[in-house]
């Protein structure tokens, strides 16, 4: 009997179990379907959304635009865009440190690719060029200035990835890093800093893009909320190309539903050869310190000679193709190069700026094969003015000048400067009133005597090389006039 009841006892509890068990499933088969149900409506919602506010076509007319401007502008001013234009620009640095010009009715800091090394701003006339004495220019570059000089023109920067003042193309670490796994393309100048024209694109592209993006108007329904997530932007340099991408996640909600999130991704890719600008401003300018002795410098940095807008520069041949492979030329068809010389001088938006930093010039790279809004794209950066060099005037191993009484004495000083400015000459010494001064066809000094020359003895003279602002390099010399 006792049995019997455990088994009854048993068998209800089993059956407890079942029918608990079976209004579980149903319940949470409910509540599934419901769920699914909801989930449903939001994507029914959300594309309805997407479909009657335009949203997509208003992001990405939003994003092509923000692109164009933020390549119009980081291009006039040196690959770079301020804190004062977009908020994580480059902070806006002291006066002297941009040169601001007007170009196509915008107002714009041009950022220096070039400075002066050894120059003291409170008082640059005053004291001579830090070259090494005895330059020693000749008619042959070439064969008379060595590795030596590399970057003899230009101050270095501390980048030891960048040692030049041009901003970079692209971040270390960014999507165009070489070593980086699937990177589409490589650029050729990095930064471990974050100034690069890649960074400043970016954030001025987010912004920008944000900005234009009426999310309040665009939605306008009582039915749901909707609202940004975390904006993210991206800039990739091709080689004749650019891609700017901007990826918008979106949050829905809706009273007794739990939130969605969607991203929307979008990307404009424009043919535009933006890095190829860039990597011709950074051969025009750079150094090759690391050049082998018997590769001639070719660049602003290290070869006097070189004339940054002259015909030679447009055969300057040291850059590397799409394939990376080296000895290919950097001016490519529809790409142009101009120089304004000193930029602030008598300019009113200068005013404040000392005077040495009035006279720096502007380059300008035009490249008629990227048209924005029917205009072709510019790329400028500014040169600090710097001091002309003067050759070894000393022709003895004991400086000095020797010639026999009697004769026509001629002396020719050998000046160049860097930034192609005109020079004066002068001479001083005892005897100075002794000789006259004319200009040859090379530009370089010739000082003369008449045909008695002078008498015996030892005369020291002292020659100057000067440029419009007063910067200077001299030689000290004796002339031994001697039988």
């Amino acid at each position: 009997m006792m049995s019997k009841k455990k088994s009854q006892i048993t068998l209800f509890i089993v059956l407890g179990l079942v029918v608990a068990v079976i209004f579980a499933f149903l319940f949470f088969a409910k509540k599934e379907s419901s769920g699914l149900v909801l989930e449903k409506k939001v994507e029914t919602i959300f594309t309805d959304f997407l479909r009657s506010s335009s949203l997509e076509s208003v992001v990405q007319a939003c994003l092509e635009r923000a692109t164009k401007d933020a390549l119009v502008l980081a291009g006039l001013q040196g690959g770079k865009i301020y804190d004062t234009q977009v908020s994580g620009g480059f902070p806006l640095p002291s006066p002297e440190e941009v040169v601001p010009l007007v170009t196509a009715g915008m107002l714009v800091n041009v950022s220096y690719g070039i400075r002066s090394r050894g120059i003291p701003p409170e008082n640059p006339a005053s004291f001579p060029s830090t070259y090494p004495d005895g330059y020693g220019l000749k008619e042959s570059p070439a064969a008379d200035i060595g590795p030596e000089y590399a970057s003899l023109f230009a101050r270095p920067e501390d980048d030891i990835l960048n040692p030049v003042s041009l901003a970079s193309l692209c971040n270390y670490y960014g999507p165009n890093h070489y070593s980086i796994a699937n990177a589409s393309f490589s650029c050729e100048t990095y930064t471990a800093t974050n100034i690069s024209m890649q960074e400043y694109l970016k954030v001025f592209i987010l912004n920008r893009t944000r900005n234009c993006i009426n999310l309040v108007h665009l939605s306008g329904n009582s039915q749901f909320t909707i609202k940004e997530g975390n904006v993210e932007a991206e800039v990739i340099f091709g080689n004749n190309d650019i891609t700017s991408i901007f990826r918008y996640p979106l949050e829905l909600s809706m009273k007794n539903v739990p939130k969605v999130i969607r991203s929307l991704d979008f990307s404009f890719k424009p043919a535009y050869r933006v890095k190829k600008v860039h990597e011709l401003a950074a051969h025009l300018i750079g150094s090759r310190g690391s050049r082998l002795p018997d590769d001639p410098p070719k660049t602003d940095a290290d070869n006097i000679f070189f004339d940054i807008t002259d015909t030679a520069s447009s055969n300057i041949n040291d850059c590397l193709s799409d394939n990376d492979i080296p000895g290919q030329r950097c001016v490519y068809p529809g790409m142009s190069l101009a120089k304004e010389k000193n930029v602030c001088l008598g300019n009113p938006l200068c005013d404040g700026i000392p005077l040495h930093f009035q006279y720096s010039d502007v380059v300008k790279i035009t490249d008629s094969r990227i048209i924005i809004d029917g205009k072709p794209f510019s790329f400028f950066f500014a040169v600090e003015n710097r001091a002309p060099a003067l050759g070894k005037i000393s022709e003895t191993n004991d400086g000095k000048v020797k010639r026999k009484p009697g004769e026509k004495i001629t002396i020719i000083a050998q000046g160049k400067d860097p930034d192609e400015d005109p020079l004066t000459y002068e001479m001083t010494g005892p005897s100075k009133d002794e000789f006259s001064l004319s200009i040859n066809t090379n530009g370089y000094g010739v000082f003369s005597t008449d045909n008695n020359g002078l008498g015996p003895g030892s005369y020291e003279f002292t020659i100057s090389a000067k440029d419009d602002e007063g910067l200077f390099d001299e030689e000290h010399f004796t002339l031994a006039v001697e039988p």
